[in-house]
């Protein structure tokens, strides 16, 4: 009789043992989710903050291609930005001389802006 109260006794604390070892690693999971949690939180509030320090860029209006001098055209112009302005190409094709030379571009889409404003 004694025998089998020990062997009971040894089987309950063995099972109350496991479900401790299964606490603690519960413990240790809830732990590493929320640091994972804790970790995104913070890279959200990192990409807000960023986003709010950018500025957005501006839409020069050009009507006319820097590039090429034709009209711009709906659903077949193009845009490019640089330093913070937007400038409108004829096609997508004069992206590529746009880029070799973006200041005598930027500044020829600039005048003409302004010369259309006035």
């Amino acid at each position: 009789m004694k025998t089998r109260l020990l062997l009971a006794a040894v089987f309950v604390l063995s099972l109350s043992g496991v479900s401790f070892a299964d606490h603690h690693e519960m413990g240790d999971m809830k732990a590493d989710v929320q640091a994972a949690a804790d970790t995104t939180v913070q890279a959200a509030q990192e990409v807000v903050a960023e986003a709010g320090n950018a500025v957005a860029a501006v839409e020069v209006g050009n009507k006319i291609c820097p590039v090429e001098g034709g009209k711009i055209e709906e659903g077949k112009s193009a845009k490019i930005e640089y330093n913070g302005k937007i400038y409108n190409l004829c096609c997508a094709m004069c992206s590529k001389d746009f880029n070799k030379d973006p200041e005598k571009y930027s500044k020829k889409a600039e005048d003409e802006a302004a010369a259309a404003a006035k």
